[in-house]
């Protein structure tokens, strides 16, 4: 039977969220980044800042009878520094991370356990991304580069997971792109700016 995914970030470790059958699967987080629900997993993944200089993402397994939380035998996975978004790919095989702290981290996961491991040559270096997503229909993934006003695209290897950039790479944003939304049909692309309107 299939189970669902919610992904969380924040930037700091005290405690979750999650709303399961009852009181007991409620929990409290502190200084809460973005949640991402994704039904390509057969598990759950929250993933959180663990201080203002490192970072690392927890993995639990979501029971789709109470939404109860049961940690996966891996986690945590250690991230470049603080995460503040993760998008994951429409077959549920690669989880990628903006760091604000200068790259993108990038991730396998495993069909039997569900545990994350890095891709090697995989952490593009990119000056302060906040934002991830990742086309719904192809291999494509985008970050908001939040200083340079710039979405950056990539291609990712189906195979490997692995990212390359586009050529052109770089396409130019209202100031302080920090969220995005792509269409159901991969059609249309929308950038949430903070300075400007998007």
């Amino acid at each position: 039977m299939k189970r669902f995914a919610l992904y969380m970030v924040a930037a700091s470790a005290l405690a979750y969220i999650a709303c399961g059958g009852g009181g007991s699967n409620f929990f409290v987080q502190q200084d809460l980044q973005t949640i991402l629900y994704s039904s390509s997993f057969y598990s759950g993944l929250f993933g959180y800042g663990g201080g203002s200089s490192r970072g690392f993402i927890k993995g639990f397994e979501v029971s789709d009878f109470s939404g109860s939380l049961t940690a996966l035998s891996g986690s945590p996975y250690s991230t470049s520094n603080v995460a503040t978004s993760l998008a994951a790919d429409p077959s549920g095989n690669y989880i990628y991370a903006a760091i604000p702290a200068g790259r993108m981290n990038s991730f396998s996961v495993s069909s039997s356990t569900f545990d994350l491991t890095p891709i090697a040559g995989s952490s593009p270096l990119m000056t302060d991304p906040r934002a991830v997503a990742v086309h719904p229909t192809s291999n494509f993934v985008y970050a908001a580069r939040s200083a340079a006003s710039q979405l950056n695209g990539f291609t990712f290897d189906q195979s490997s997971g692995v990212l390359t950039a586009m050529s052109p790479s770089s396409f130019a944003t209202s100031g302080d792109p920090r969220t995005i939304a792509i269409s159901p049909s991969g059609e249309y692309l929308y950038v949430g700016c903070v300075s400007t309107e998007s």
